[in-house]
């Protein structure tokens, strides 16, 4: 699956209980500004290793969830997630709807 998808449907997960309009329009609008960011070589870049410092993880690590967790940064919403950078991490069993496997 495309990571740009993947991302996409990890902030509409997340974005969807947000009550506060003003959160959720600050979200869009840093989503639709990432919108082309592309790594350089392997997991690396100036955008990519700003999400990856933000999530607290090494440049190089893997970085969909870490750009996910840092427009929820940008936007001031705290979200209580033990791993940013781990994208399996943010749906934990209480937030799961459907396992497969």
């Amino acid at each position: 699956m495309d990571i740009q998808l993947i991302s996409w449907i990890a902030c509409l997960l997340i974005t969807c209980n947000l009550t506060l309009y003003g959160q959720r329009d600050c979200l869009v609008k840093k989503y639709e500004a990432q919108v082309g960011v592309q790594e350089i070589g392997n997991n690396r870049g100036k955008e990519v290793e700003k999400y990856q410092k933000a999530a607290g993880v090494k440049p190089g690590a893997s970085w969909c969830a870490s750009m996910v967790f840092w427009c929820h940064k940008e936007c001031d919403i705290k979200l209580n997630i033990k791993n940013p950078a781990q994208a399996k991490s943010w749906f934990t069993k209480d937030k799961t709807i459907v396992r497969y496997g």
